[in-house]
């Protein structure tokens, strides 16, 4: 399990749309195996950090293949704290990645109507009551 990042409002961007995930799973919108296929597609889909390093001009070629070789050393090590151990990003350059790469990843909403498991509408009307619920 990976722990969560340092930053509350990071934590706070990664865990809204586990938690519109679990809104489906509750109205029954989406089955527990469904979900798991959401997951998956997620995790498939997700940039990473070290490209966006690189796409942002925050680290050349060389310093991300010298963090991804510390890394394949070390399992489970994470790649920007890797990276800050090296000297190549400060925190606060690991907090923007890491909302650069919530931004570039595909949301929950549009994976369950590209997969067909739910139609704009049904997600439109999940959407709102999700909100609705978190304003309570």
């Amino acid at each position: 399990m990976v722990p969560p990042a340092r930053t509350g409002h990071v934590d706070q961007r990664k865990r809204v749309p586990m938690l519109f995930l679990v809104h489906l799973l509750d109205l029954g919108l989406l089955t527990s195996d469904q979900s798991v296929t959401v997951l998956r597609h997620l995790a498939t889909h997700s940039i990473p950090l070290g490209r966006i390093a690189r796409v942002e001009g925050m680290m050349t070629t060389h310093a991300v293949m010298d963090t991804l070789s510390l890394q394949a050393a070390r399992p489970g090590a994470r790649f920007g704290e890797l990276a800050m151990e090296l000297g190549f990003l400060e925190e606060g350059q690991i907090s923007a990645l890491i909302l650069a790469q919530i931004r570039r990843q595909p949301r929950v909403e549009d994976i369950v109507v590209e997969l067909g498991l739910l139609t704009k509408e049904q997600v439109t009307e999940a959407r709102r009551t999700f909100l609705h619920r978190r304003e309570e």
